[in-house]
C-alpha cells in the first residue's frame, strides 16, 4: 500500500496516489558513473551534515531507495547463479555472466558493455514499478558509447537486441487499471557533449 503523499491540490488535479506521473528521462548517466552504490553512498555523506528535516527525509529515501535498487540486482543475480546449472551448456555460461553482472552493479558502478545493459534495464524496470507510462531511455547513444567501445560489435550486438526485448516486455510490472503500455523514447544520434564543452556528431 502506498502512503498518502499526494497534496490536496495535486488530488484535485487528477494525480495517482499510487505513481507519479512519468513524463521524465531516468538520469542514466549518473546511474553509469556512480552506480546504484555510489549514489546512495553520496546520499548517505549528504545527510551525515544536513540539518534542514526536509531535506534529511529526502536523503533517507534516496538511500533506501538505491538499497533497495542493490537489492532487486542482487536477487536478480542469485537467480541467474540458481539457474545455470541447470541449463545446457551454452545457456548456463550466459546465465553465470548474466549473475557475475548482476552481482556487480548492485553496488559498483557497469565496467562492461554488459553491464552497462544491465543496468539499463534494472533502471528501466524500477522506473515501471513507480510509474507507469511515458518514461524515456534519453541519450543511449551517449551513456552507452563509452562501454560499447571495448566489446567486440557482434556481442554488442547481441546484448543490445537483448536489451530491446528486455525493455519491451513489462506490460505486466505495474498491476492495476492501466498496464504499462510501452510509450518510451530512445534518442540515437545527434550532437555529443566532450570535454572542453564541444560538441560533435555522433552518426
Amino acid at each position: 500500500c502506498f502512503p498518502a503523499y499526494a497534496r490536496p491540490e495535486e488530488i484535485k488535479d487528477g494525480h495517482s496516489e499510487g505513481c507519479s506521473q512519468g513524463h521524465y528521462v531516468p538520469n542514466y548517466p549518473k546511474v553509469m558513473r556512480l552506480g546504484f552504490g555510489g549514489i546512495r553512498a553520496r546520499a548517505e555523506a549528504r545527510l551525515a551534515t544536513e540539518t534542514d528535516p526536509t531535506k534529511q527525509d529526502f536523503l533517507r529515501a534516496v538511500s533506501v531507495t538505491f538499497e533497495g535498487a542493490g537489492i532487486l540486482a542482487r536477487r536478480y543475480a542469485d537467480l541467474a547463479d540458481a539457474m545455470a546449472p541447470r541449463a545446457a551448456p551454452e545457456r548456463g555460461a550466459e546465465l553465470t555472466a548474466i549473475g557475475k553482472a548482476c552481482r556487480r552493479i548492485a553496488t559498483e558502478p557497469p565496467q562492461t558493455f554488459q553491464d552497462a545493459c544491465q543496468l539499463t534495464f534494472f533502471v528501466h524496470l524500477l522506473a515501471v514499478i513507480e510509474n507507469h507510462s511515458l518514461l524515456s531511455q534519453g541519450r543511449m547513444d551517449q551513456y552507452l558509447l563509452p562501454f560499447y567501445r571495448t566489446c567486440d560489435p557482434v556481442e554488442a550486438a547481441s546484448l543490445l537486441r537483448c536489451l530491446l526485448v528486455k525493455l519491451n516486455d513489462q506490460g505486466d510490472v505495474w498491476l492495476g487499471e492501466l498496464a504499462y503500455d510501452g510509450e518510451d523514447n530512445v534518442v540515437l544520434g545527434g550532437l555529443l557533449v566532450v570535454p572542453m564543452g564541444l560538441l560533435a556528431a555522433i552518426t
